[in-house]
């Protein structure tokens, strides 16, 4: 009304049609964002879920895909109407900058961008929730998340309820054996004084005799756990990502991970167990450095275990890649190297610390974007390392520890350490009967690699940085978030591909201003600011830990705090939180 008073009906008509416009091309870019989430999950909203024709699978398909047509139609005619939006917008902006005093035009501006942001805040819950009702129509649903059967093995009803509640779900007490024998197997290989184990064996004996053990399945579930712990055709094991269970068959397992243990690139077949030789020149060398006094006799006594054996590897099958491929860990706990790698990280591990780009948890990523500004012609975007530990050499591992320790040298000798190295680079590892070394690449399950790759990728942003340096770069070992020009965004690329040939980058842009990092979801808004909630991948099974589960009531609470606390933590405005909390 004042407009209107001041400068005139035809002058409030123009800031009426900003602002229309403004909240429409806003609550647009949600909708092509929901769409494009959409085809991420490769499921139809249900106005294109047409009724097929003919009542068979033909029918069905091409009912689908006709379905699919429209669903591309319909995302570039959203692209069509932002371009006329945007135009129209660029129009009645110039119009209101001729009818109206700068200062006048800057409040106005405030005021409908205020008010574009809550519209397009709410369109974006409203189909957030719509997205999730079409990926998780039912509990039903849901549950079979939890649980990928890719095994010709038919899961009872039981079976099903049994795995459904996770890998992590404990049944039952230990039995005082077993109890007893991990403790015997952490004492000996702990640094305590014997008058303190004899201490603690005598404690929890006491405890032992006391306790009563504890059963929380139902009958047929446990009928159930005997019959799949039976079953020799079927492994199961939890899922790459998003902690799923998985049933396979057991020769589906095996031939998957014998394929990747045939690349000669990066394993070799060995005739016989090395694991004895490999201990052999461990304690020779720790012998050798406590007599040169570089080392304790306490170190040399930690790096030598008495009865080492091989690492056994195994796979965690990617449910969410195409032909369900695995990803090989290689557990060293009890291995030969594995005390080295815990010594030498213990000494080495300050020569990571420092990096201006590194982030330790999704808490200090939000710390650092608190209050940032993302400018119009720049973008946010995240690069990631392609099978990050498995494309490090040896050499250049070594080569930038040295590097590093000629800046920042430790009170062991470089000379000693490089050799120390090199023994724990020397991996081996046991799968179906047969024995291979690990060539290339560091293995995921040694204490060391995280340290080597957290080293390789600071020199390689070191070097990358001294010509192109984006105003945001933030990593956690191989996800970064970035905000850079939208001009420089393939240079950058190109430049990170270009230092290292085996560590090579992809990337993945924002979809509709909008980018998963971590368990956290950025959303660039109009004014520039970042909006953040809590992100959750298509593969999350959304499993936590049971409450039926035999574990102390504290451990049940604590997870619930835990997803409370994420949700205050990440969530910056009121209506995002209230639809977190709903969800929870």
């Amino acid at each position: 009304s004042d407009l209107q008073h001041i400068f005139g009906r035809q002058t409030l008509i123009l800031t009426r049609r900003w602002e229309k416009f403004a909240q429409r091309q806003a609550t647009t870019f949600e909708q092509l964002t929901f769409l494009h989430r959409c085809r991420d999950h490769s499921v139809l909203p249900k106005s294109l879920r047409f009724k097929p024709t003919l009542p068979n699978e033909t029918g069905r398909s091409l009912a689908c895909k006709y379905g699919w047509r429209v669903f591309n139609a319909i995302i570039s005619d959203v692209h069509n109407r932002l371009r006329r939006f945007a135009a129209i917008i660029t129009d009645v902006k110039s119009q209101c900058t001729s009818a109206l005093p700068e200062d006048v035009f800057d409040n106005v501006q405030k005021r409908i961008d205020a008010t574009v942001k809550d519209a397009r805040i709410k369109k974006s819950l409203d189909l957030q929730d719509k997205l999730q009702s079409l990926v998780r129509p039912t509990t039903k649903k849901n549950m079979a998340t939890r649980v990928v059967n890719l095994s010709k093995r038919n899961l009872s009803p039981a079976e099903f309820n049994l795995l459904s509640k996770g890998l992590g779900f404990n049944p039952m007490d230990t039995t005082p054996t077993n109890f007893l024998a991990g403790l015997e197997s952490i004492l000996l290989t702990s640094a305590l004084p014997d008058d303190m184990r004899a201490d603690i064996r005598s404690c929890a004996t006491g405890i032992l005799r006391q306790k009563r053990r504890q059963q929380t399945l139902p009958a047929d579930e446990a009928q159930g756990l005997r019959s799949l712990k039976s079953d020799e055709n079927i492994v199961v094991v939890p899922a790459d990502k998003g902690g799923a269970t998985v049933i396979m068959d057991k020769d589906d397992y095996v031939n998957k991970a014998n394929n990747i243990f045939s690349d000669i690139e990066a394993y070799t077949l060995l005739a016989e167990d090395p694991t004895k030789k490999q201990a052999a020149a461990i304690k020779k060398k720790a012998n050798e450095l406590a007599r040169l006094k570089v080392i304790s006799s306490a170190d040399s006594k930690f790096m030598t275990l008495g009865d080492p054996r091989i690492a056994r590897a195994y796979g965690l099958p990617k449910v969410h890649k195409p032909d369900v491929p695995l990803r090989i860990i290689v557990p060293l706990i009890g291995s030969p190297t594995y005390n080295i790698a815990k010594w030498l990280y213990r000494h080495l591990k300050q020569l990571t610390h420092g990096s201006e780009y590194s982030i330790n948890n999704s808490h200090a990523f939000l710390q650092r974007i608190k209050g940032l500004k993302v400018s119009t012609d720049e973008c946010i975007l995240s690069f990631d390392v392609v099978a990050l530990f498995s494309s490090i050499p040896h050499d250049l591992a070594i080569e930038c520890v040295a590097q590093r320790l000629q800046n920042n040298p430790v009170e062991i000798p470089t000379q000693h350490i490089i050799e120390l190295l090199k023994l724990c680079l020397r991996n081996y590892c046991q799968f179906d009967n047969k024995y291979y070394q690990q060539v290339k690449g560091t293995p995921m399950g040694s204490p060391i690699s995280g340290l080597l790759a957290e080293l390789v990728l600071q020199r390689l942003e070191e070097e990358v940085f001294q010509t192109l340096k984006p105003k945001i770069w933030l990593r956690y070992v191989d996800d970064t978030f970035v905000v850079i020009k939208d001009c420089e965004v393939e240079q950058l690329h190109q430049r990170l591909n270009g230092v290292f040939p085996t560590i090579q980058f992809t990337r993945e842009e924002a979809v509709g201003d909008s980018l998963p990092f971590l368990d956290v979801r950025i959303q660039k808004l109009h004014d520039g600011s970042l909006a953040t909630s809590v992100h959750r991948k298509g593969s999350n099974a959304e499993i936590i830990l049971n409450y039926g589960s035999n574990h102390p009531a504290a451990h049940k609470r604590s997870c619930v705090r835990t997803l409370f606390h994420r949700a205050y933590c990440y969530c910056n405005s009121d209506d995002i939180l209230k639809k977190e909390l709903a969800y929870l």
